[in-house]
Formats: C-alpha cells, sequence, structure tokens
C-alpha cells in the first residue's frame, strides 16, 4: 500500500477515494435500514438486498431533484445488469 503510495500517487488516491464513497454508502444504508436482513433462502436474501439499494438509489434522486435542483433524468445511467452467483440460479 505504501509503494503503491511513493509511486503511483494518482492511481492509489482514485482507489481510495473510491473506497470512501464505498464507505460512506455502506454507511447511510445501515443508518437509514437498520434492521437486519430477514430472508433465510439466499434469492430471498438477495432480492431483499437488491431492493434496499433500489430504495437507496430512489431516495439519492429524490434529494437530487428537491434539494439540489438537479433533473435526473439528465443524469447518465449506465445500463448494467447485476452479476448473479451460480448458487443463486436454480
Amino acid at each position: 500500500m505504501i509503494y503503491e503510495f511513493v509511486y503511483d500517487t494518482q492511481r492509489w488516491l482514485e482507489q481510495y477515494h473510491m473506497r470512501s464513497i464505498i464507505e460512506t454508502v455502506n454507511s447511510t444504508m445501515k443508518r437509514t435500514m437498520p434492521s437486519p436482513v430477514r430472508k433465510r433462502l439466499v434469492v430471498r436474501k438477495a432480492t431483499e438486498i437488491v431492493a434496499r439499494i433500489c430504495v437507496y438509489n430512489m431516495r439519492q434522486l429524490v434529494y437530487l431533484k428537491y434539494m439540489r435542483g438537479i433533473d435526473p433524468s439528465m443524469i447518465f445511467l449506465p445500463t448494467a445488469r447485476p452479476v448473479i452467483p451460480g448458487y443463486l440460479n436454480h
């Protein structure tokens, strides 16, 4: 880690910033949705987690629209499909 910081500082800072964004999202989700995942089956757990992520994203879009005056329809949203591990496919 120190080696990367010394020899490729810009790349290290980009990776560290991505980590800080991820930690912020995790912290926000834990504060706004404190209840644990209730489902027992793996597929249903995954569905509940995806639903929580969708709720988080919608809250962020509402915040941008009404508090910051940013039109969410103008934000570029990539059309990525979620990667589902093999054990979830039945």
